[in-house]
């Protein structure tokens, strides 16, 4: 690297597949990166440079301090949405949040040079809202005056997989073959070390050079191939080229589509989805002549990224389980929501004569028939949205463990019934623990899904103005509330937060700020990322950043309501149950010096 180098790099949306690889490839290269999502995987955060923070919430104001206190030279979005759905926009993503960051580097009154990844074509060949406002943001970018590279990268081949990549592995690693229409589109792809080398390309050249002020450039191999030779490649790295394969009706395809739609509202992001098809349709393809000539690139091409690196055990069992775990999903929702059903409504007197039959109370038959059905239903709702599934897949292990159990000591003889509905219990429990441990995805963006910029401010108190970090806000007086914070303390061994009493005038201003009355304060509260989170959502951003904690982000899926309820049943009755303090709790010597007052 030049002494003249952009050494201070800022990856927006560092959780995704090209984001992740981009973060992790520039440190290598000597670059000072700071990778910031929205949310990091445990795994994923592996240095103190990978920042959580709502970007998506942030206004151009927040997103110019940013750009200053990291004293960034150089800026890559890799930020993006495939399809409009419920938390997800493409307008506000792709669009109108591009139009915030140029005013950012605008007003930061930085030497910034924009780095963003777009996508291949032409207006003209735009037919989803995910391609028509990639576009949009192209031509704002282009007519901004802030320098920038836009890249438009082909297929991208990368060592993780996510959405469609996912869905090509997977097509590769299962015996089926795609209707031939549907193989034909021509693709161009692109190994993800390209795109990291032409970035990393970019940071050393001067800012003033015009050859590289506003770029425009199609990063792929130059050479042509289909959808199905991109399969075909990958199946010799799986080995599975010689295998026979059952060709799919093409009509599967558009149903496929319409059921990934269809669970997208449900909080899911299959890589199935009616845009994820169209863009399929259409192709990848462009002209990497000016990139390649510019930057002294030779691109790798399929056979390079794929070949270069043999499949793993890991890689084929990803590849095989990613399109069964739909079905594994599915047949559960059904299994759980047809059970009680049944049992309600089709063979209500069957389900009660079981009851009966074995001397159960009568008066305790009929709601014990309807408790059941109705439990059994709920697992299944809950099983179906992604923001729940987890604890319904707890909660249905539970409640088999206790039909089971239950059988075994008022009706044992249902074990041996000639059909063994007991005994197929069993295989139903290891389904749902085997969709537990597979439940998770791409990051949450990463689950770059976002709604418009007024329904993310709706939902969370912007902070991006508050000038501290990780501050937990909690009543002095209440003797449980302090009982929290010394449970912080000792857990705590990073010194990460700090505490400030709603009493104290720091405190007071905080409060107001959040909208909680300091004289009857009704939640803690905690300044997490720029965001002000109350209620439970405090009580497990807490938890979940202690060490040793992190497990207690599985909570997070229990819904909000229900969590709310609980923590606000407890925050009214605080006093009356724990007591309070005649005046403010005194921290000791080590806590003062972590106290805002």
């Amino acid at each position: 690297m030049s002494d003249d180098a952009s050494h201070n790099i800022l990856v927006l949306g560092a959780s995704g597949l090209i984001g992740r690889y981009l973060t992790d490839d520039l440190r290598t290269r000597g670059f000072h990166v700071i990778g910031i999502a929205r949310h990091f995987t445990p795994a994923q955060k592996m240095s103190a440079a990978d920042l959580e923070l709502p970007v998506m919430s942030m206004d151009a104001a927040a997103l110019t301090q940013l750009l200053r206190t990291h004293e960034a030279d150089v800026v890559v979005n890799c930020l993006g949405v495939l399809q409009d759905g419920p938390g997800s926009n493409t307008r506000a993503v792709h669009r109108d949040f591009v139009a915030c960051l140029l005013a950012a580097i605008r007003d930061s009154h930085r030497a910034v040079r924009l780095v963003h990844i777009s996508i291949p074509g032409t207006d003209s060949e735009d037919r989803t809202a995910f391609s028509t406002t990639k576009r949009e943001a192209e031509r704002l970018i282009a007519a901004s005056g802030v320098a920038h590279a836009i890249l438009r990268p082909g297929f991208v081949i990368a060592p993780s997989a996510y959405g469609g990549s996912a869905m090509l592995r997977a097509l590769a690693a299962l015996p089926v073959d795609l209707p031939a229409g549907e193989a034909a589109p021509p693709f161009q792809p692109v190994a993800v070390e390209d795109i990291a080398a032409t970035i990393a390309w970019l940071a050393t050249r001067d800012i003033t050079d015009e050859a590289v002020r506003s770029v425009t450039w199609d990063l792929m191999q130059p050479q042509l191939i289909s959808l199905g030779g991109v399969i075909a490649q990958f199946r010799w790295s799986f080995g599975t080229a010689k295998h026979v394969r059952i060709p799919t009706p093409p009509f599967l395809i558009d149903l496929g589509a319409r059921l990934g739609d269809l669970s997208s509202r449900l909080g899911w992001m299959p890589p199935l989805r009616s845009n994820a098809i169209a863009e399929l349709r259409r192709g990848v393809t462009g002209d990497p002549r000016a990139w390649m000539a510019a930057t002294g690139i030779v691109p790798k091409t399929i056979a390079q990224a794929v070949g270069g690196r043999p499949a793993t055990i890991q890689d084929k069992w990803f590849a095989r389980l990613f399109l069964i775990k739909a079905l594994i999903f599915a047949s559960l929702v059904l299994f759980w929501g047809a059970s009680g059903f049944i049992a309600l409504v089709i063979s209500y007197d069957a389900a009660a004569g079981i009851l009966g039959a074995h001397h159960f109370p009568p008066a305790l038959v009929g709601p014990m028939t309807v408790l059941t059905s109705l439990m059994d239903m709920s697992i299944g709702v809950l099983i179906a949205f992604r923001r729940t599934a987890a604890f319904g897949l707890v909660a249905g292990t539970v409640a088999s463990l206790g039909y089971m159990a239950g059988s075994a000591i008022l009706t044992p003889d249902l074990w041996i019934e000639p059909l063994g509905a007991l005994v197929k219990t069993g295989p139903a429990i290891v389904l749902m623990l085997v969709a537990l441990l597979t439940l998770d995805n791409r990051c949450v963006s990463s689950e770059v899904g976002t709604g418009s910029r007024e329904e993310n401010a709706s939902k969370e108190i912007k902070m991006s103005k508050w000038p501290d970090d990780d501050v937990i806000l909690y009543d002095g007086v209440c003797i449980f509330c302090s009982r929290w914070v010394r449970f912080v303390i000792a857990r705590d061994t990073t010194r990460r937060f700090r505490f400030t009493p709603i009493q104290s005038g720091y405190g007071t201003r905080l409060a107001k700020t959040f909208g909680i009355d300091p004289n009857d304060p009704d939640t803690n509260a905690v300044v997490h990322g720029g965001i002000a989170w109350m209620k439970s959502d405090a009580a497990l951003t807490v938890l979940s950043r202690l060490p040793g904690w992190s497990w207690t982000r599985a909570l997070f899926a229990v819904p909000k309501p229900l969590r709310d309820a609980v923590y606000s049943l407890i925050a009214r009755n605080r006093y009356n149950i724990f007591g309070k303090y005649e005046t403010c709790f005194l921290p000791d010597a080590d806590m003062r010096a972590r106290v805002l007052e």
